[in-house]
């Protein structure tokens, strides 16, 4: 094939690269791991056990891709990230800095996950979603449309938010635990103008606010001012 292995790479035991995919700088790939499609693993990146790499897929950085997990597509992972298990990254989707991924769990579209944050069980990450900052998506649960997640949350269960929220520093196990509202003052001016109150923490979110009832009420009132 048009493979290209340079650099100082070191592919063995038995792991496949073919195609056109690229394995370059001190990247490994080894046990039965393999890189094809026009994908590029780059750096000190580990590819092993039974993972896949394809596609136009990039792994860089000190990245870790093991057990059968898969980046696929344009995925993008880099950085000190590790994939685990049957874990999954297609679409557009980029997993950075020094995320987990493990379980059956899947970031898929344009979605990015970063800043520690863990997926894992059958969670799937989509949509224009972004979860960062130590936050921990598992269960069932699907992270989708412009919903952010950050700030040690954690949302498991079957809970699905897709609305353009922000949820900081809250635990949501179903979607009993959250209530979701539009603010129609907003109108078109904001494309997010969603609000959301979560149980766990009694608290309101709407785009850089994060407070309670109280709170949230002088904030509306000094911002209709």
């Amino acid at each position: 094939g048009n493979a290209i292995i340079k650099d100082g790479a070191f592919v063995y035991g038995s792991a496949i690269v073919r195609g056109f995919a690229i394995v370059c700088n001190h990247a490994k790939v080894r046990d039965y791991a393999i890189v094809e499609g026009s994908a590029t693993v780059k750096d000190w990146v580990e590819i092993e056990e039974h993972a896949h790499i394809d596609g136009d897929a990039e792994v860089s950085g000190f990245a870790k891709i093991q057990g059968q997990s898969r980046v696929t597509e344009r995925g993008s992972v880099r950085g000190k990230v590790i994939l685990r298990e049957n874990s999954f990254v297609g679409g557009f989707a980029s997993v950075f800095d020094r995320a987990i991924m493990k379980g059956k769990s899947r970031a898929l579209d344009h979605a990015n996950i970063f800043g520690d944050s863990v997926i894992t069980d059958w969670a799937t990450i989509g949509g224009f979603a972004s979860v960062f900052d130590r936050a921990e998506i598992g269960g069932n649960a699907i992270i989708e449309g412009h919903t952010y997640v950050s700030t040690i949350s954690i949302i498991k269960g079957e809970t699905h938010l897709e609305a353009a929220v922000t949820v900081r520093g809250a635990t949501i196990l179903s979607d009993e635990d959250y209530l979701i509202f539009k603010d129609k003052l907003a109108g078109r001016k904001s494309a997010r103008n969603m609000i959301i109150w979560t149980k766990s923490n009694n608290g309101w979110s709407y785009g850089t606010f994060q407070g309670s009832g109280v709170e949230f009420i002088r904030f509306g009132y000094n911002n209709s001012r």
